[in-house]
């Protein structure tokens, strides 16, 4: 049998999607499998050539595998949700050892800073220096017959918290672009490995590189509910959009061209400034093309993001929720139609925060608009979320301000009673002299709330505003009052006199301004005013 070696790697190699095979690789040895096949091979040639080219070789750990293991050494930070990730404030010489003792008679140990580079080695196909990592330090190392790399990213450039939100945006980018780069999903493990080692796959993001992969592929592989969740709604994006791979993705900022456009058009239009979230609360942009600079009314350029969305060209916006997988356009030409018939006032306990109005009427069934403070603060304004029955996350937001743009003086009558109305003295919460005037107003407002429902965890309100006497004594007095804390006693009456007052005012509104006031509420919460751009929401 004449054995042609060089047209076999040759098609070995055009069935990888990096073009270099790597024969301690599982799936390149079965693809290997498969050529040798077709060349006619006897399976007990093709049983023995692989066996010689393993021998002496134990089988490669999958890049997840190594960072789990190296994961567990206590002086690489843990944080959060995130339980299986290797970054840390470690430094190399330290790594290199933690190295040798997780994986044992390791050899040939290299650690590379961030912007190193490195001669490729011959016969991989390849020449010239490659860079290790743009950010992040490096590592390679040989053990048991097998050759592994792993990046050490800095602590701070990963952290969750107030930082999760993003990492969920990137990673969702992550994942739509290995999706259409052609990586299939179901074989998570395989997939994870594509995103983080193709640099066709995350250079495709604006301001990614393998170190910011490399954190975000840790990010799913522990959160398996996101990783599903983006799937999901990648896939149906895809069948909606294109399976094409846009020039960018991009993440949303008020400095975008397509962001600074719009501002312009609407002060052109408008005359006032654009809140850029409310014109289209895209998270992220896909760019298939550039901007459209011609467009001579914020209406018009409008009517280029719908065509945009619909013909997957130019650029193409997505407002990304956690849901269960529904992909949709907001704002197409053809609009809810809003009717409402009752707006529902409910109040918690006394001490408690928030008010929430739920809608009643026309595909308003399960909205609701709810108000509280968000920042814990004793002089902090009340902002208001758009919620819907059944979401797993909240609709919009609309800060307190907007009521005014459908009916004056709203604003201004619960901002007068926002700040610090008590203090404590000897021990006694009691009134000061601004909460004395505030609780007047309020006592008043509270009277004229019609049928809204009050919870009773903090006893009986009326009986709370009967006088300042008796509501100074409900906080002196009550069992479950007396646990709080006196920045959360302060906090908490800041913000229910407020919503006292607005709720007083909603209640008290004609079927006519529920229409125009509420209904105008909850759109611009939602990015459905009529000036509002057209986009895909993806929860």
């Amino acid at each position: 049998m004449i054995i042609n070696f060089d047209k076999i790697l040759n098609d070995l190699s055009s069935r990888l999607k990096d073009g270099t095979p790597d024969l301690t690789n599982e799936q390149h040895l079965i693809k290997l499998w498969d050529v040798l096949k077709e060349y006619d091979w006897p399976v007990d040639e093709r049983v023995r050539l692989l066996q010689n080219l393993t021998e002496g070789t134990d089988k490669k750990l999958p890049y997840k595998e190594v960072g789990k293991r190296l994961a567990k050494i206590k002086s690489i930070e843990q944080q959060g949700t995130v339980n299986e990730k290797v970054y840390g404030d470690i430094s190399s010489e330290d790594f290199i050892k933690r190295i040798k003792t997780t994986f044992t008679g390791a050899t040939d140990i290299k650690g590379y800073d961030a912007g190193d580079t490195v001669q490729e080695p011959t016969g991989t196909g390849k020449s010239g220096p490659k860079r290790m990592s743009s950010k992040a330090k490096w590592f390679t190392w040989k053990w048991k017959g097998n050759n592994y790399d792993i990046g050490l990213s800095a602590a701070s450039a990963t952290g969750r918290g107030s930082k999760q939100t993003k990492d969920q945006e990137l990673s969702w980018m992550l994942v739509l672009s290995g999706m259409q780069y052609g990586g299939n999903p179901s074989n998570k493990e395989e997939f994870l490995s594509l995103l983080v080692s193709n640099s066709s796959v995350y250079d495709k993001i604006e301001g990614m590189d393998e170190s910011t992969a490399m954190a975000l592929v840790n990010f799913l592989d522990a959160n398996d509910s996101w990783y599903k969740a983006h799937v999901t709604q990648c896939t149906k994006f895809m069948s909606t959009i294109s399976n094409k791979q846009p020039t960018k993705y991009v993440k949303d900022s008020s400095s975008l061209q397509v962001n600074t456009i719009a501002k312009k058009l609407y002060k052109q239009d408008y005359g006032k400034s654009l809140d850029t979230d409310k014109w289209n609360p895209a998270d992220i942009w896909l760019q298939y093309g550039s901007v459209d600079k011609t467009a001579k009314t914020l209406n018009e350029f409008n009517n280029w993001i719908i065509e945009s969305l619909k013909n997957g060209t130019g650029w193409v916006g997505v407002s990304l929720k956690k849901g269960k997988g529904s992909i949709g356009i907001v704002n197409d030409v053809v609009r809810p139609e809003y009717r409402v018939t009752g707006v529902g006032t409910k109040y918690g306990a006394l001490l408690s925060q928030g008010v929430a109005f739920d809608y009643k009427g026309t595909e308003l069934d399960g909205f609701a608009l709810n108000f509280r403070i968000f920042q814990g603060g004793s002089t902090e304004l009340i902002r208001g979320e758009v919620t819907k029955k059944g979401a797993q996350a909240v609709q919009g937001k609309a800060k307190l301000i907007e009521f005014d743009s459908f009916k004056k003086g709203i604003y201004s009558a619960v901002k007068k009673v926002s700040g610090v109305n008590v203090e404590l003295k000897n021990k006694k919460w009691v009134f000061s002299p601004k909460g004395k005037s505030n609780f007047k107003k309020v006592k008043t407002a509270f009277n004229n709330i019609k049928n809204a429902d009050f919870g009773t965890q903090h006893g009986d309100w009326g009986s709370a505003f009967n006088s300042q006497t008796t509501f100074l004594d409900r906080l002196n007095t009550h069992p479950k009052i007396k646990t709080k804390k006196e920045g959360q006693i302060k906090a908490a009456l800041n913000a229910r006199f407020q919503t006292i007052v607005l709720g007083s005012i909603v209640t008290q509104m004609s079927n006519k301004d529920l229409q125009k006031v509420m209904v105008g509420m909850l759109k611009y919460g939602k990015s459905e005013s009529d000036w509002s751009s057209a986009h895909y929401k993806a929860q």
